[in-house]
Parts: C-alpha cells; structure tokens; sequence
C-alpha cells in the first residue's frame, strides 16, 4: 500500500521575494533587525489545489544572537 502520493497538479506561477536586514553588533555578532516581503508581484496561485496562497505579505522582525 502505498500513502501520500499527490497526482494533482497546479498552474505554473512566479514569486518574487526579498528580505533587508541590518546588522546589529552592538548586541551579539550575528543579531539584525531584518524586514522580509513575499510575493512582491502579488500572483495568485495555489501551492496545492485548493489552497491557495496570500498575496503580498511583509514581516518586521529581530534575530538575537546569544553570546
């Protein structure tokens, strides 16, 4: 028996991301305040059939390195 075969397809899409960051050393070398966005375009497509995927997102964060 054979399990979790996907034979659906989905149209072809394209994805355009970036991701800034700035380097915070004055806390731990490797810490930064970083800005990420996702799907700049803005496609409309599915990962899976069925599920589809958000438009434009952007996320505001921090990576704090330990010393």
């Amino acid at each position: 028996m054979i399990l979790g075969i996907n034979t659906e397809e989905v149209d072809g899409y394209f994805l355009l991301n970036g991701r800034l960051s700035y380097a915070l050393p004055m806390l731990a070398d490797g810490s930064e305040v970083f800005l990420a966005l996702e799907n700049l375009t803005n496609t409309d497509y599915e990962y899976r059939p069925d599920y589809p995927m958000p438009g434009t997102t952007a996320m505001l964060g921090v990576n704090l390195a330990l010393r």
